[in-house]
């Protein structure tokens, strides 16, 4: 295991800079050199510590905001991976509960030595979600879900301060219309459709890889297949679906358990969903590499 470090934006340890809330003062200060922006309930933040800002006034203090603390962190490591491995690297929860969280502001709530920092107990919740403590060369898992009927599995609260529970499970995912992997193709309420619009997304789908091995920036256009197509349908570029698989990829590798979910998927039926396709193509992406 690593020797303990400060997690703060001044550490002279990039990982201390980049674990930090504040990374754009971390670059500031040129610990880092990328501010670690992040997406949050479909809203862009410049970092974590903008999110937790905008959103900490809708929440009580205590277990609310150290749930809010969480879910913030999660998006973060989630949509920045390498994070999750240099954790792993440097030897995990073990490792975090030795680092310290010290800013030097007065009175500061979140400061403290391991799990006496609120601060780090938040970001070991959020690390254990992503990475369960001993599986970092294990993959995870991916399945698709209904987002009709979401669920979250029981966690042992032996991690967490007493009374405190983050809520975990696997990483959910969305995959309608309103996201970079929703379907273009809209069956219009037929299910003698739904085989055709399956069919059409799986080709979309490579044209869009296809596409992006050549870098570009394209959007492949629905309408060639000649069939309905949602008004709500997000129309990304070729290289956005690209990095989105990437990134559903790796978190897979690094041992994240994955829910791809999708408003067509039934619970309490054996239908086909175009994140069937989605899930193929990662576990082909996995194989291949």
């Amino acid at each position: 295991m690593k020797p303990p470090i400060n997690i703060y934006s001044g550490s002279a340890d990039s990982l201390g800079a980049a674990l930090t809330n504040p990374t754009v003062l971390s670059r500031r200060k040129r610990r880092i050199k990328c501010d670690y922006a992040l997406e949050f309930e479909r809203i862009k933040y410049p970092d974590a510590e903008a999110a937790y800002q905008a959103l900490k006034g809708r929440t009580e203090e205590g277990d609310e905001r150290l749930q809010l603390m969480t879910d913030i962190i999660v998006a973060k490591l989630q949509q920045h991976p390498k994070l999750i491995e240099a954790i792993a690297l440097r030897g995990g929860v073990a490792w975090l509960e030795t680092c310290e969280h010290t800013v030097g502001a007065k009175n500061s709530y979140w400061e403290g030595i391991g799990r006496n920092s609120p601060f780090i107990i938040c970001l070991i919740a959020a690390y254990s979600l992503l990475l369960s403590c001993n599986a970092v060369a294990t993959l995870g898992c991916i399945t698709v879900g209904s987002m009709r009927n979401l669920s979250q599995s029981s966690l042992n609260r032996n991690f967490y301060p007493a009374g405190f529970a983050p809520k975990l499970g696997f990483i959910n995912i969305v995959c309608d219309r309103t996201s970079v992997l929703g379907n273009p193709f809209d069956m219009q309420g037929d299910e003698q459709k739904r085989d055709t619009v399956c069919d059409a997304f799986r080709q979309w789908l490579w044209q869009n890889i296809k596409l992006a091995s050549t870098s570009s920036n394209a959007v492949v256009d629905p309408t060639e297949w000649k069939l309905p197509v949602a008004k709500t349908w997000y129309k990304p570029t070729s290289t956005q679906v690209w990095e989105e698989l990437n990134k559903i990829t790796n978190l897979v590798r690094a041992g994240t358990n994955v829910r791809l979910l999708c408003w067509c998927k039934q619970t309490n039926k054996n239908v086909r969903c175009h994140a069937d396709t989605i899930k193929a193509c990662i576990e082909w992406m996995i194989n291949k590499s």
